[in-house]
């Protein structure tokens, strides 16, 4: 993950440790696990639906796509949310569909450009996960405007411009503005997704 390949990471921070090739343990799902899952599953009766994907934008894309499938989606607005900073419930009660971002880095970025080209809203609420580690794939503030800015109003949600990325209170704004988003734009019926429409969305 990230805009900075494992050769380019190992050449900056060398490890004096044996190497090893194996799946990413924060995005993965260990094979043993699923395993277990599937066998929990036949034993109770349990319908199991896996969805495997080779990338986390890919789920970001999926959830997308579910909202739109919902009756009350807000198909004119878009929100990108990012790493932590996310709010379902929020989607779910005001009907602004979410695109998830795995981070605020480079490749994040252009992810983000590649699925707005072509694409208008009225507005494009971006939040991005503060950091203070300066990594040298963190896309700038200013980048993620300019890019999106085009396809959209842009509002800020938790951002403190100024500040960002070492933003200590942006976790804290966040919250709060999400409650606004809620209490201005909830919807009489949340959004409401039946299992047979995500089984279409998946064979899509």
């Amino acid at each position: 993950m990230g805009g900075i390949s494992p050769q380019e990471y190992l050449e900056r921070w060398p490890l004096n440790l044996p190497l090893e090739e194996r799946g990413e343990s924060e995005w993965g799902c260990p094979g043993e696990f699923a395993t277990a899952v599937k066998d929990f599953a036949e034993d109770h009766g349990i319908k199991v639906i896996e969805i495997d994907f080779d990338h986390p934008q890919e789920y970001g894309l999926l959830a997308y796509r579910a909202y739109l499938a919902c009756e009350g989606a807000r198909r004119e607005e878009i929100l990108f949310d990012c790493f932590n900073h996310q709010n379902p419930r929020t989607n779910i009660q005001t009907g602004i569909p979410g695109l998830w971002l795995p981070f605020n880095t480079e490749d994040c970025l252009a992810f983000a450009r590649g699925f707005l080209e072509g694409k208008k809203f009225e507005r494009i609420y971006l939040t991005l996960l503060p950091s203070f580690a300066r990594s040298p794939d963190t896309a700038t503030l200013e980048s993620w405007r300019e890019h999106l800015s085009s396809h959209g109003e842009v509002e800020l949600l938790g951002i403190n411009s100024r500040a960002f990325p070492p933003d200590t209170l942006a976790p804290f704004r966040f919250v709060g503005q999400m409650r606004g988003l809620r209490k201005k734009y909830r919807l009489s019926r949340p959004l409401e997704l039946e299992l047979s429409s995500l089984e279409e969305l998946l064979w899509q």
